[in-house]
C-alpha cells in the first residue's frame, strides 16, 4: 500500500483481496446502506438525480458488479 498528500488530504492506495462471498455481501451491505430499492438507485443513476454520497455509493456497486462478471465461477 502506498501513500501520498494532497494539500490536507492523505489518499491511500491499495489493493484488497475479496472472495466472491465477500464481494457480494459488501455489495448487499452498499445497497442496504442506502436505503432504497436497487431499481430506484438505478432509475435515480440514469436520471442525474443521486447526491454525491449516493453516486459513490452507486460507483462502489457498479465496481463490484465488474468484478463479479470477471471473476472466474467458484473463485
Amino acid at each position: 500500500m502506498t501513500e501520498a498528500t494532497r494539500g490536507d488530504v492523505m489518499v491511500v492506495h491499495g489493493v484488497e483481496m475479496l472472495t466472491r462471498e465477500e464481494a457480494t455481501a459488501r455489495r448487499e451491505d452498499l445497497v442496504k446502506h442506502l436505503g432504497l430499492p436497487e431499481s430506484e438507485l438505478r432509475r435515480r443513476a440514469a436520471d442525474y438525480d443521486l447526491s454525491a454520497e449516493e453516486q459513490a455509493v452507486y460507483e462502489r456497486i457498479e465496481d463490484l458488479d465488474y468484478l463479479l462478471r470477471a471473476a472466474p465461477p467458484g473463485r
